[in-house]
């Protein structure tokens, strides 16, 4: 199993600019994670999956 976290994003909770984390156990190409991080919250994705690990990897590194 892999899995993605962006930590640009997190803040604590009791930071106004807190918005929240996602967390996505079937992250597959990243999609939820890519929404996430365009509104501003934080994601943590989990793909069993190696292909689509790198492939969510890659398109969330152009958002992040």
């Amino acid at each position: 199993m892999f899995a993605h976290s962006s930590n640009q994003l997190q803040r604590s909770p009791g930071d106004p600019r807190h918005r929240g984390t996602i967390l996505d156990p079937f992250a597959g190409s990243g999609t939820t994670g890519v929404a996430a991080l365009a509104e501003g919250r934080s994601f943590i994705g989990i793909e069993q999956s190696r292909h689509y690990h790198q492939v969510a990897s890659r398109r969330l590194e152009h958002v992040a």
